[in-house]
This record gives structure tokens, sequence and C-alpha cells, in this order.
């Protein structure tokens, strides 16, 4: 196991008062999602909770409106999520963290990370201090419809899932309008230049 990995186990548990067993991160967002369902901690929604007023929580975060969330979730503290910002399908966000205009899907985000301007995070785990720079999508289904293999220096792991974004390691910065495949790996301190594709050959 790679020591981020344990870092940002110890980090979950913090949030959920429960440790994770799964082996490796692409685990975490299901696992997360069955200890999350037993948790006294997270927020829960509506299916279709629209907030049309901006919205204090306990812990000094916020919510701006409008923003739509649907689902389990869980928001650390002193983080801020929108205005215009969706998020759905199970989310976990650490404290400090900045969702803006951006579609969230099924996904966890650890402590002072962003994605404030126009992007689309779809069933990754996004490690501490990153930032995605305006524009930046992650692709989480690929165009055949296979299941992802994923590649972390040079060894290739079977997920087993159809839906897997990217697992990105502390202190990424990805610049504007940067695509990320599905199932990529990017190892920390990672800088990714704007109107790029990430990995520039998908296998």
């Amino acid at each position: 196991m790679r020591d981020q990995w344990k870092l940002w186990k110890e980090e979950i548990f913090n949030y959920l008062s429960e440790e994770l067993s799964s082996g490796f991160p692409w685990q975490y967002l299901d696992e997360f999602l069955e200890k999350a369902d037993r948790s006294n901690n997270l927020l829960r929604f509506d299916h279709e909770t629209v907030i049309l007023n901006d919205l204090v929580l306990p812990n000094a975060s916020i919510i701006k409106a409008p923003s739509r969330i649907e689902g389990l979730g869980y928001i650390g503290e002193n983080s801020v999520v929108g205005p215009y910002a969706y998020l759905r399908g199970g989310f976990l966000l650490g404290d400090n963290v900045r969702i803006g205009t951006t579609e969230l899907k099924h996904s966890i985000i650890l402590s002072h990370s962003n994605a404030a301007h126009f992007s689309f995070i779809g069933d990754s785990v996004v490690g501490r201090h990153c930032n995605f720079g305006a524009g930046t999508k992650t692709g989480n289904l690929r165009l055949d419809e296979k299941l992802i293999n994923i590649w972390i220096e040079g060894q290739k792991y079977e997920t087993r899932t159809k839906k897997l974004g990217v697992i990105m390691e502390d202190n990424v910065k990805t610049g504007c309008n940067v695509v990320i495949n599905p199932g990529s790996y990017i190892i920390e301190g990672t800088r990714i230049l704007p109107n790029n594709t990430w990995p520039e050959r998908y296998k």
C-alpha cells in the first residue's frame, strides 16, 4: 500500500468514525457509501434537493445558492460548495474544500482541494491540496464500455468496474481545459499544462 493511501484512509476515518478495509483507492468509493449509510456524521438530502438560499452548516461550511445535491454526502469544516454546483451519487468533501460551478458524482475530495470552475469529476478519489483548473473534466467510462484497468508506475491493476475517473495523489494541479481519461492514476506533485489530455496515449 502506498503511503498516501494510508493517510487518505486516516482522513476518511476522521470523517466517518469507521475504518475502511479496502486496499485500493478505487474501492474506497463503494465502501465509503456502505459505511456512510450507517454514519451519523453525514448530510442526507432528498432525491432532488435544490438549494435556493445560502445554507450555512454547523461546521462553518456553506452551500451557496443555487445548487443541487442528491443523496448521501459529507462536507467537512470550512468548505464552500456552489453556487451552481451539482453533487450526486454519494460524495465526501474534506475540510477546506472548494467546489464551485462543478458537477461532482460518486467521488471523494480530500482536504484543501479545489474544483472551483466548470469541472466534471466522476467516480474519482482526489488527494489533498489538489487544484482543478477551469474546464478540467474527468472521463469515467471507456468509449467501448469495457472494464477499466489502472496503471500505477508500470503495473496494471484490474478494477473490475466500468466506471472510474481519476485517482489523484496529493498536490496535483491541472491547467485550464484538461481532459483526464478514465482510470488515470496521477502521482504526487504532477502539473498538467492547459489544453492537454492525460494520459496522452490511452491504454
